[in-house]
């Protein structure tokens, strides 16, 4: 099996399912957005150029059957310049009830003001993305109330330990 990266918003389960499944499951976490704080753009071209190698690499060694990464826009773009195209999961920005459920977990989770710093803009913006991502033929799927983690919306094989 080739490795599957899976692309997905903070608070959809990525780190309890690398967690429990720890020989086939890798979170690949670069705090883009700590890390790239006040960065000069020249560096941070140079940073984004890395992660996407490193992410290409362990696709490569297929040492693991799947990596998940965050949602990360550049990221995303560079690994497109390769053909690379993770399955990407979302919040459901099109169910106001949902989102109002997944914001308040984000914010309990990561505390009001790196909300405002991070999530802010990509909620404002997820409909965008979606339409944006859809356009070019990425496999987008939606988490919502019945389906709230990555689990939910993506079908692993039996020896995937899921969390619930």
């Amino acid at each position: 099996m080739q490795t599957q990266l899976i692309a997905s918003y903070p608070c959809l389960g990525k780190t309890t399912l690398a967690k429990l499944n720890r020989n086939h499951l890798f979170e690949r976490d670069f705090k883009e957005m700590r890390t790239t704080e006040n960065m000069p753009f020249d560096d941070m071209i140079t940073f984004f150029n890395a992660c996407t190698q490193i992410i290409i690499t362990h696709q490569r060694t297929n040492v693991f059957d799947y990596i998940l990464i965050s949602d990360d826009e550049r990221i995303l773009s560079k690994l497109d310049e390769y053909n690379i195209r993770p399955i990407l999961v979302f919040p459901d920005a099109y169910n106001k009830k949902y989102m109002d459920d997944y914001i308040k977990t984000v914010k309990s989770r990561y505390g009001k003001e790196t909300y405002d710093i991070i999530m802010t803009e990509k909620i404002k913006n997820a409909r965008e993305r979606i339409e944006f991502y859809r356009r070019l033929g990425y496999d987008v799927r939606l988490t919502d109330n019945t389906k709230p983690f990555i689990e939910n919306v993506v079908e692993f094989p039996d020896y995937i330990t899921i969390p619930w």
